[in-house]
C-alpha cells in the first residue's frame, strides 16, 4: 500500500532541472510518472506523488499556460479522457466522489502546480471532504512505488479498455 508522507519531503524528492516545466518533465519521464493512456495530443499520468492514491493527471503534450492557448480538441480529448478516468476510478475505489479539476499556475511559489494547463482526477473516499481538503499537500502526499504503480495501470488499463 502507498505511504502518506509529508508535504516537505515530497517537495523534496523533487529534483526539477531549473527552469524546466514539471508536466512537460514528467511526460519525458522525469518524476517517475508511469503512463496510463496515450492519444496524439493528450496524455494521462499516474504521478508517483499525489493527494490521493489513484490521482490522475491529464495533460496537453503541448505545453500550454491558458485556456487561450489551449485548441479546443485538444479540450475535448482531455474532457473526454478525464471523464472515461473517472469512470474507471469509479469502477476500481469505489469512492465517495471523484474531483475533476483543471489547474495551473505560471506562478512559482505554488508546491502543487506548475505552469502547465493540467487536470487532475481524484477518487475521495470522505463523503465529508472538501475541495479545500483535497486539492491539498499540507495533510501529506500519497507516494507509490513503481510495482504499485504498474499494478494500478494495469487494473485502470483493464478497465478503460473494458475488459
Amino acid at each position: 500500500m502507498p505511504e502518506r508522507i509529508s508535504r516537505e519531503a515530497a517537495v523534496a524528492s523533487i529534483k526539477l532541472p531549473p527552469g524546466k516545466c514539471l508536466a512537460c518533465e514528467l511526460m519525458t519521464g522525469g518524476g517517475e510518472p508511469l503512463v496510463l493512456w496515450e492519444v496524439p495530443r493528450v496524455v494521462a499520468l499516474l504521478p508517483r506523488l499525489g493527494v490521493a492514491w489513484g490521482q490522475v493527471l491529464i495533460l496537453p503534450r503541448r505545453h500550454v499556460v491558458r485556456f487561450s492557448e489551449l485548441d479546443p480538441e485538444t479540450w475535448l480529448e482531455m474532457s473526454s479522457l478525464a471523464q472515461r478516468v473517472a469512470r474507471a476510478l469509479e469502477r476500481r475505489f469505489e469512492p465517495a466522489r471523484c474531483y475533476v479539476a483543471s489547474l495551473g499556475t505560471a506562478r512559482s511559489d505554488v508546491p502543487m502546480s506548475c505552469p502547465h494547463l493540467h487536470i487532475h482526477v481524484i477518487p475521495v473516499m470522505d463523503a465529508d471532504a472538501r475541495p479545500a481538503q483535497v486539492l491539498t499537500w499540507s495533510g501529506g502526499v500519497v507516494r507509490g512505488e513503481a510495482g504499485e504503480l504498474e499494478t494500478l495501470r494495469d487494473q485502470l488499463l483493464a478497465l478503460l479498455e473494458g475488459r
